[in-house]
């Protein structure tokens, strides 16, 4: 998985880089038949003149072949609104991997009625 990551509105330190591929090392267990995915990630501090509410986002964007998954997330702190994004997203990807498996399961299945339906000797 290649990584790509932008700040806007503040600095990106060793702690923060550190930790935020620390918490990415769950998306690549999950993206490990898509070598050539993509993931974006911006953080950025998205009011300046206040401090009140949620002023960090964390905003994930997945690409590859097959494969098209976002999250937005805000929260107070820069590092649980990485927390919160992460988990926004490995989320959307079990989700979409669950349909995909289900969707094959259910063709599986027809094919095999379909087989068993069918018996060449029978004469018929």
């Amino acid at each position: 998985m290649q990584l790509q990551i932008k700040t806007t509105g503040l600095t990106l330190t060793p702690d923060i880089d550190s930790y935020l591929r620390k918490k990415l090392v769950a998306i690549e267990k999950l993206l490990v038949e898509h070598p050539t995915a993509h993931l974006f990630v911006e953080l950025a501090k998205a009011s300046g003149h206040h401090e009140k509410g949620n002023i960090y986002k964390a905003e994930f964007t997945l690409r590859g072949p097959a494969l098209s998954h976002r999250a937005v997330v805000e929260a107070a702190a820069l590092l649980e609104a990485i927390d919160l994004g992460k988990d926004e997203l490995v989320e959307e990807i079990r989700s979409a991997k669950d349909k995909r498996l289900a969707v094959f399961k259910r063709g599986a299945q027809k094919v095999k009625e379909m087989l068993h339906r069918f018996n060449p000797w029978s004469g018929e």
